[in-house]
């Protein structure tokens, strides 16, 4: 970022429920906005959207830690929505 590159920095959550009514992940995803706030950084924290779409949790088929095909595709409307709106997309060639 420092060399001029749009960058966002993206944290996914992690996908265990306990994380965060449990263990303090709620705590570590303030940390990772704080620092990226702190080096001037675009931030985006995909929790608050992965909860919003009954992702977080059971129901995944197997390890519950993996986004699987439903919360890729919402992570990537999101990215592209969070590039676009901080004019960070790159310009369509000619």
């Amino acid at each position: 970022a420092r060399g001029g590159l749009p960058t966002l920095l993206v944290l996914f959550p992690y996908l265990q429920v306990p994380a965060y009514e449990q263990w303090g992940y709620g705590e570590l995803h303030a940390g990772y906005r704080e620092a990226a706030e702190a080096a001037g950084l675009p931030f985006l924290d995909l929790y608050p959207d992965f909860a919003a779409a009954g992702l977080l949790g059971d129901g995944w088929p197997g390890p519950a830690l993996h986004p699987g095909p439903a919360g890729h595709s919402l992570a990537a409307d999101r990215i592209l929505a969070v590039l676009a709106e901080r004019d960070l997309l790159p310009e369509p060639a000619p």
